[in-house]
């Protein structure tokens, strides 16, 4: 696509470009973070579990402030599986409520993950979740973060310290303890000793690719392909059967 053309359809925000982003989440949930004296607060096998992004509409999100999670969200912030949270973001997709998710495994307590994500003018939030390891229902995140500025112009860039939540499935109140709760509380903030001492958990950064990256999402979602770098690449994956998935 010619850049000056894209450049026009991104400023307009036409549907058929997608903007691809990249961004990066650095977990502070280390001893270099929480400082001299907060080491007790720093157990073993501290860290967090999948990361969660999505983006979608105004119809949907993984979980919002001041609502109660859903089930599929419950295991999520309690157990650390993902699975029935995947199941659901895939009937929001089914729905054309969600345009696509990522799901990063595998991230440590200070490590700096990069990953990449899409958004359109049909699907311009994102939300954001990391269940802490270990807790009993608190994640760190966002929800309902548009990338789209109201004259339909796309954010450059930005940068967000992530605070600590309270899921509402668990009245546990230190990391290693576990009190079911006979009903839920909505999400909100969480309020302990900890929270009060470490007001962020981690930041969340995100920049736009150049437009030679953007693609044309109807003529890729043919071939079934997810956050593809261009219609080539999504064409041979298919032809080949082999899942595909933008990595980096």
């Amino acid at each position: 696509m010619n850049k000056l053309f894209c450049l026009v359809l991104a400023l307009f925000a036409v549907t058929t470009c997608a903007v691809k982003y990249k961004a990066q989440f650095v977990g502070m949930w280390s001893a270099e973070h929480l400082g001299s004296g907060m080491t007790e607060y720093l157990p073993d096998g501290a860290g967090f579990a999948d990361l969660i992004l999505v983006s979608h509409n105004e119809d949907y999100a993984p979980f919002e402030d001041g609502e109660m999670a859903t089930d599929a969200f419950a295991t999520y912030v309690t157990t650390g599986e993902s699975s029935a949270l995947m199941d659901e973001i895939d009937a929001a997709i089914a729905a054309g409520q969600a345009l696509d998710y990522k799901d990063v495994k595998g991230l440590l307590g200070n490590e700096r993950t990069h990953f990449s994500f899409m958004v359109n003018e049909t699907f311009p939030y994102i939300t954001l979740a990391a269940r802490l390891n270990p807790s009993p229902d608190w994640f760190t995140g966002f929800s309902h973060m548009s990338l789209m500025k109201k004259k339909g112009q796309y954010l450059k860039r930005g940068m967000m310290h992530l605070m600590i939540y309270d899921a509402g499935v668990d009245a546990g109140m230190d990391m290693s303890s576990s009190v079911a709760m006979e009903e839920r509380d909505e999400i909100s903030a969480l309020k302990n000793d900890f929270s009060k001492m470490v007001k962020y958990i981690a930041k969340f950064r995100f920049s736009i690719v150049e437009c030679s990256q953007y693609m044309d999402v109807e003529t890729c979602s043919a071939y079934q392909c997810r956050w593809v770098d261009d219609v080539g690449a999504c064409r041979n994956n298919y032809e080949n059967a082999k899942p595909w998935a933008l990595q980096g």
